[in-house]
């Protein structure tokens, strides 16, 4: 993999509310899947993209690098404060996590991150989303100092926010902006050829369609809104457990309701891991809030629609 100089080439103009930019430089000789590096600028700041195996090591807006966080440059006046980059895999037809995040800062009151940049880069079929941190722990990292009674106050505020979101419907299996939703809990497997860094889309269905591929899942009357992914690394509290913001929302979108109860029942994202303790603790006091809010599991259908895809438990 080349580490010479970077070289200059310019790009269609991509998605970015603060002002357009162009990648303008990158190194490597096999195209921007080999790049270690690329360099974004809209003429007044820049953002640097370090790529390896395809897959994100580090970011750096403006002159800092640390890690995986950022420094902001004066052009979106955030000059002294850190940032967060994501960069996923895209493919034609798929929702961006900016795209969903715009249309959940609009319609609800969730506390969801601020859009500090975010692009589209078609040529390397790359998505990127600058964000602006939310100043607390995950739930994780927090887990073992809050009390019972503030991680109970916590699994609260999650389902009231799933409520809130759930009073937004649909008629379709779709995402926020009418694309495929993509949790990997309902979706087909993954073709044995597919590349693992490739996401697969599942097209949108509307309610009729919907129902026959649920059942025995029951698909309901119409769709509620739902983040879907809502385990202890995506769970922001502060340090007397009050939930401050809900992070990752690439799975979000409108599902059957007995998911929004179901999901924290089946999937691997839920659990503590790497703590004490019971490792389902999360999972369990989510799904008790939940219950109180009406939404409630079926585990049994869940697991025969699984039974009849043929689909194996999965981590989200």
């Amino acid at each position: 993999m080349s580490t010479g100089s970077p070289i200059r080439h310019s790009l269609a103009p991509s998605k970015n509310p603060c002002g357009l930019l162009r990648r303008s430089s990158d190194t490597g000789t096999n195209g921007c899947w080999s790049s270690t590096s690329m360099v974004y600028e809209n003429g007044t700041s820049s953002v640097s993209i370090h790529i390896q195996a395809r897959a994100i090591r580090r970011a750096r807006v403006g002159t800092s690098t640390c890690g995986q966080t950022a420094t902001a440059t004066p052009t979106v006046r955030l000059a002294k404060s850190s940032a967060s980059c994501k960069a996923k895999a895209w493919v034609e037809g798929m929702e961006t996590e900016a795209d969903t995040l715009r249309y959940v800062r609009e319609q609800f009151g969730i506390p969801a991150p601020e859009i500090i940049y975010d692009w589209l880069d078609e040529d390397c079929r790359w998505s990127f989303l600058i964000l602006k941190p939310v100043e607390s722990e995950t739930l994780r990292q927090a887990w073992p100092s809050p009390s019972d009674h503030q991680r109970k106050t916590a699994a609260s505020q999650v389902a009231e926010y799933c409520e809130i979101l759930a009073e937004a419907t649909s008629d379709s299996l779709a995402s926020a902006t009418g694309h495929g939703m993509r949790d990997q809990y309902l979706s087909p497997d993954r073709p044995l050829n597919a590349p693992s860094w490739k996401p697969i889309l599942f097209p949108p269905l509307p309610l009729p369609q919907a129902k026959m591929y649920l059942c025995p899942l029951d698909a309901g009357e119409n769709f509620h809104f739902y983040h879907a992914d809502l385990g202890p690394t995506n769970v922001m509290v502060s340090r007397d457990g009050r939930v401050t913001g809900i992070l990752d929302w690439e799975s979000a979108a409108f599902y059957p309701r007995v998911w929004i109860g179901t999901k924290p029942r089946v999937s691997y994202g839920f659990i503590l891991e790497g703590v004490d303790g019971d490792k389902w603790a999360w999972s369990k006091l989510l799904s008790e809030a939940l219950e109180e809010r009406k939404f409630v599991p079926y585990v049994q259908g869940f697991s025969a629609f699984q039974h009849k895809t043929r689909l194996p438990m999965r981590r989200t």
